[in-house]
């Protein structure tokens, strides 16, 4: 039992440890991603759904993905 619990554990120290890279990485982009979310709530929130939805994947999507 106790060669089971070692071998988890140390499974789960490469599972951290790639979190941890991870992690890292999207601390760099979280400000401008919060951002960009808040944005586009506030932005379409008084729009139908049907519109909304249409300037996501039509227009913001596609200006993003260039950007």
């Amino acid at each position: 039992m106790a060669n089971r619990l070692v071998n988890g554990l140390a499974e789960e120290n490469v599972r951290w440890n790639n979190n941890v890279g991870t992690l890292g990485q999207e601390r760099v982009t979280m400000i401008g991603d919060a951002l960009l979310s808040a944005a586009f709530v506030s932005y379409i929130a008084p729009f139908s759904f049907k519109f909304r939805d249409n300037l996501w994947k039509v227009v913001w999507l596609n200006d993003i993905v260039e950007k």
